[in-house]
């Protein structure tokens, strides 16, 4: 039954149950989803979601969409916010200037971040995370 296989995936989170569950609300049963590592044919039987498969589709879709747009986001916060920037002195100068990685490196990676997370925005799947995107955009453009 390819409805339990996607319904299995670990893409699939509490949004993605609440949204199915509202499709079946017309049988008149919900579709526990507590504990969805464990759950029951008979509660999909009740629920007749063989009658709701391109939405089980759908919702599989979107889950595995945002799971990438998660996994993105995780990534270059986890970039920035590990980076280390060094400031030393540079010849006889008394300013401290950037040391390291260059500044048009950096610049580069800024621009990079800012036009996936552009990208990211115009996604119809960003919906769970457009206040984080449009942050990190706020906070880029500002930088930059």
């Amino acid at each position: 039954m390819p409805i339990i296989g996607i319904l299995k995936k670990d893409s699939i989170k509490d949004r993605h149950w609440e949204a199915l569950n509202e499709k079946v609300a017309a049988n008149h049963h919900r579709i526990p989803y507590d504990n969805y590592e464990v759950f029951v044919v008979e509660d999909l039987t009740k629920a007749k979601v063989l009658e709701y498969q391109e939405d089980i589709d759908e919702i599989g879709e979107s889950a595995e969409k945002q799971k990438k747009i998660e996994l993105t986001l995780k990534e270059i916060e986890g970039f920035w916010d590990t980076r280390e920037f060094d400031f030393g002195p540079w010849g006889k100068r008394e300013n401290s200037v950037l040391a390291g990685l260059s500044v048009q490196e950096i610049t580069e990676k800024l621009e990079e971040d800012q036009m996936t997370l552009s990208s990211i925005n115009a996604q119809r799947h960003v919906a769970p995370f457009k206040r984080q995107v449009e942050e990190l955009i706020r906070v880029f453009s500002e930088t930059s």
